[in-house]
């Protein structure tokens, strides 16, 4: 998950080659194709030069700019010695630490250790993982979608701002969001999991979330907000996501610490179910009542 790529700009031999490599990366994969060198387009498009396939390589990559799911993405802080090959260039990025990439794609001709074919079964796999559960972990596959989205929703029958193994994975999860491009971030949760009896009360969880945003320095332009929901006769809140327009990830036991660090399986989001909850939680087609709402910054907030 949150895997990083770069691609030699010789190693696709055809558009259609170009098309299916591209077709590999963005948020329902999990992995992101990086612009390396910072003139990586240029290159690439020395490759096509008729003006049939000019054109037909501007209207991919304008197809690609429309999906806006981060397929990809420019690092232009990454190191380039043009004293070097692209190759050797590439593979220095590994070897860092920490690493700046995860896989180096060539041609199928050109590939050598440390590098793969832009054809290798690799790039046909969903990218999830097992991961153990520690708030580092959660961020690790969660942090280009939260940078680079406007707005989040987490989804999570249980979570509760209340509970230490909650809170300890939220915090490292907000401040990552707190530097992104977010505007809006929007928990659902249901109420019969959260306040009652032997749980605690909505003030509770109200003055858990103040001194949650307080820890992390919420900024004062973003609009947070929290809904607790019955769900009893409409789709039942059971599996766990990160979702935004962008995209979603798939959370096997939400957002939060495990008992003795066990591993939970996380996963990117196909198009096809990413696009279902969307419709739910963005556009509000749904039949779950909000019996809760906490909202800091309410004037920035929609009403629930």
């Amino acid at each position: 998950m949150n895997e990083f790529f770069v691609a030699e700009p010789n190693c696709c031999e055809s558009i259609g080659d170009l098309r299916f490599l591209l077709s590999r990366f963005g948020t329902h994969a999990g992995r992101y194709l990086v612009e390396y060198p910072k003139d990586w387009r240029s290159l690439l498009r020395e490759k096509f030069q008729s003006p049939m396939e000019e054109k037909r390589f501007e209207y991919l990559l304008e197809e690609v700019k429309k999906l806006d799911n981060a397929a990809i993405l420019v690092k232009p802080s990454l190191p380039w010695k043009p004293e070097f090959s692209w190759v050797d260039n590439a593979l220095n990025l590994t070897r860092i630490q920490p690493p700046e990439l995860d896989e180096i794609i060539t041609s199928p001709l050109a590939t050598k250790p440390g590098t793969v074919s832009f054809d290798d079964p690799k790039l046909f796999s969903n990218a999830g993982e097992r991961i153990h559960t520690q708030p580092n972990e959660y961020v690790r596959v969660c942090k280009t979608l939260m940078i680079v989205s406007h707005e989040l929703h987490f989804i999570d029958p249980y979570l509760n701002p209340c509970k230490k193994d909650y809170q300890v994975v939220l915090e490292e999860m907000l401040k990552v969001i707190a530097k992104g491009k977010c505007r809006r971030v929007i928990f659902w949760a249901k109420t019969s999991y959260v306040i009652g009896e032997r749980r605690h009360s909505w003030e509770e969880v109200v003055r858990g979330w103040k001194d949650l945003l307080r820890s992390v320095g919420w900024p004062d332009d973003r609009c947070f907000q929290y809904n607790l929901v019955d769900d009893s006769w409409s789709d039942e809140i059971h599996a766990r996501y990160l979702l935004s327009f962008k995209g979603a990830v798939r959370l096997d036991k939400g957002f939060q610490r495990q008992p003795r660090d066990r591993k939970v399986d996380v996963s990117p989001v196909d198009k096809s179910t990413h696009d279902d909850l969307w419709q739910i939680y963005h556009e509000g087609k749904h039949d779950m009542k909000i019996e809760h709402c906490f909202q800091h910054n309410q004037r920035l907030c929609r009403s629930p």
